[in-house]
């Protein structure tokens, strides 16, 4: 049996194709469900005050030689997670190494590849999450399309009704909202949503005269004006082919035309955001922020190099009430 010569971690390249754009996309995986670094594969998830003790109003009226009205809150771990193992891998020759004009060329390439593979099946694994997890009284589809363009319609108030739901169910209001470009650019050209233009545009940079100037940029800007949400989230070119292997490409938006209102909070202690990604730190030097290796190994006796990307994952809902799920907000998409 072939022995592995040696193994390296890849720093350099792992992080010259993070930093390398992926085909322009933008993927939202890690905006929607917050990276936590976690020391052991397999944990519990501590879910504070689940019963909303805090919101009690209970009176702490006493007398002098009385205690007031005692408070407490619950804590949960009745939930945990698992990180579970994802690797990619492919080869580089000695002979396209060494045709390559720059040697580096070929293994940053490969890796490029790589990455992109997993923050792919990443974004894909969210939105099945999503579907699984947000259901009846979490979900909706909204009767008016956001791309039927009548007075009649008003994602507007279909939405602040959803943030309003949300708020009441979870105890917080959404400050996130996660879409593909193509629904929101139908919806901030909604004439609904263009006549509210008129009284944020004063507040609103790349917006006059009902022209958003600078793009997805200015239509980001405008919304968060607009609903009052930090965090608005747009997928770009995020894309996965929908064949057969071997057959011919047909692309489709991984996010198709859903749109997922949640709260989102770097979590920590006493933070309640909707969901989360366990990423276990297995060998943290050399590995990314966001829990991703690049590693090359050859095998004696062979004539290519191995580069392996790898990850340790488990994208988790942690609070089902702080999100709301929309799927099929458009007649077409």
């Amino acid at each position: 049996m072939p022995q592995v010569a040696a193994t390296q971690v890849e720093s350099l390249l792992q992080n010259l194709a993070l930093a390398r754009p992926h085909e322009d996309a933008v993927y939202l995986a890690d905006m929607v469900a917050p990276v936590v670094p976690v020391m052991k594969q397999s944990g519990k998830i501590g879910e504070i005050d689940p019963t909303f003790q805090a919101y009690r109003i209970v009176s702490s009226k006493t007398g002098p030689l009385a205690h007031g009205a005692k408070s407490d809150f619950d804590v949960s771990t009745s939930a945990t997670y698992f990180s579970e193992y994802h690797e990619h891998w492919t080869m580089v020759g000695d002979e396209e190494k060494a045709n390559a004009d720059s040697a580096i060329q070929p293994f940053l390439d490969k890796t490029w590849l790589l990455m992109g593979l997993h923050k792919r099946e990443k974004e894909a694994a969210l939105l099945t999450l999503l579907a699984a997890q947000w259901t009846g009284a979490y979900t909706a589809v909204p009767t008016d399309k956001w791309d039927t363009y009548t007075a009649a319609t008003s994602p507007h108030d279909y939405i602040q009704t959803k943030m309003n739901t949300v708020k009441l169910a979870g105890g917080v209001k959404p400050n996130a909202i996660a879409m593909d470009e193509f629904v929101f650019t139908k919806l901030m050209n909604h004439p609904d949503i263009l006549d509210r233009l008129r009284y944020v545009v004063a507040a609103v940079p790349g917006v006059a005269g009902g022209v958003y100037q600078n793009g997805l940029a200015s239509m980001k800007a405008a919304f968060s004006a607009i609903f009052g949400i930090a965090y608005v989230n747009v997928a770009e070119n995020c894309l996965k082919n929908t064949a057969a292997e071997g057959a011919t490409a047909t692309l489709a938006s991984i996010w198709s035309d859903s749109v997922f209102l949640y709260h989102y909070e770097t979590p920590r202690v006493g933070s309640s955001p909707s969901l989360a990604n366990f990423n276990w730190k297995v060998g943290v030097d050399g590995q990314a922020t966001n829990g991703i290796r690049a590693e090359i190994y050859r095998n004696n006796g062979d004539r290519w190099d191995t580069i392996r990307v790898s990850t340790y994952r488990d994208i988790k809902e942690l609070l089902i009430p702080t999100g709301f799920l929309l799927t099929n907000v458009l007649d077409a998409i």
